[in-house]
């Protein structure tokens, strides 16, 4: 059962546009003025980032 989680997560973090948008939205969108600013020059490096972090911590969550 565990693989078949982690696997479903894999493929949408991979394939899902829609959900990969949505969750830049809400980590964006706690973002200051200031942070946006900083955002912004780095954008798709800083979407890969956001990205990695939450299927990391999203997958933690199921190994504990």
């Amino acid at each position: 059962m565990e693989l078949k989680k982690i696997e479903f997560i894999g493929h949408s973090f991979s394939k899902d546009n829609q959900f990969r948008n949505e969750l830049k939205g809400m980590i964006i969108g706690h973002f200051t003025l200031e942070e946006f600013a900083i955002y912004k020059n780095f954008t798709n490096k800083n979407n890969k980032r956001i990205l990695t972090m939450v299927k990391e911590r999203i997958l933690s969550t199921l190994t504990n």
